[in-house]
């Protein structure tokens, strides 16, 4: 259940051409064509801080001792 809990954000982020990648690749795209290049850049970084913490999650399901509570 955790890797298919893992596989889910970072298919998310765009990250390891998954489903989210390719809508991603041609939103990105269509921004860069019309001239939006400056939108396309903010969406770029929202990206990398939304794999931030969707790995904080992650981190917490895999290295997280059994039967502690918070720590996300």
């Amino acid at each position: 259940m955790a890797v298919a809990f893992t596989i889910l954000p970072v298919s998310l982020t765009a990250f390891l051409r998954r489903a989210g990648f390719v809508g991603k690749l041609y939103l990105f795209a269509a921004l860069i064509n019309n001239g939006w290049i400056w939108l396309a850049i903010v969406g770029a970084l929202n990206t990398v801080i939304s794999l931030y913490y969707y790995m904080r999650i992650v981190r917490n399901i895999f290295l997280r001792e059994e039967g502690s509570i918070g720590g996300i």
